[in-house]
């Protein structure tokens, strides 16, 4: 968000999820929008500058979502995962602590997934410890692509990649 915007109570109807990116330490104002041709349908997460929230895995050893197909693009999109990776929560009890996680820990990831994400396999709680935000332009033809586990975007090949 440009710091020449005035937040009014307008913008915040329109826009009222709040992410912030810590590496960048900047704030995303978003919305919901639903993904209906997906089944089920899930939302995705679109900020007032008309960028994409997405999650991707880019620590080596572990992918989230380069494996699968693109019928697997919830595991990119999900709004529900993207706040929760966003969260505090999330920070402390996951990012970055594989070799930490508790029974208790594990089973949550476990229960979340097969919540959220029934039709898909989970992916490995690898990947997961090490998820983060990131907002590409609306409409970007792009794929998450893996190198050793560490996940990265690449754009271009319409043919072949996702639209945010």
């Amino acid at each position: 968000m440009q710091s020449s915007t005035i937040i009014t109570d307008e913008f915040l109807n329109e826009y009222p999820i709040m992410i912030t990116i810590p590496e960048d330490n900047k704030t995303y104002y978003c919305k919901e929008e639903l993904v209906n041709q997906s089944t089920p349908p899930y939302s995705k997460l679109v900020s007032s500058e008309n960028s994409v929230a997405i999650v991707l895995s880019p620590g080596y050893g572990s992918e989230w979502s380069a494996g699968y197909s693109k019928s697997a693009a919830q595991l990119v999109f999900d709004s529900r995962l993207i706040k929760y990776v966003a969260s505090e929560e999330f920070a402390t009890r996951f990012y970055n602590k594989y070799y930490d996680l508790s029974e208790e820990d594990k089973d949550f990831y476990n229960n979340l997934m097969k919540e959220w994400f029934p039709s898909i396999a989970s992916p490995y709680i690898g990947g997961f410890v090490n998820l983060v935000v990131e907002f590409i332009p609306k409409n970007s033809v792009f794929r998450i692509v893996s190198y050793d586990g560490a996940e990265s975007i690449e754009y271009y090949n319409p043919n072949k990649y996702l639209t945010a």
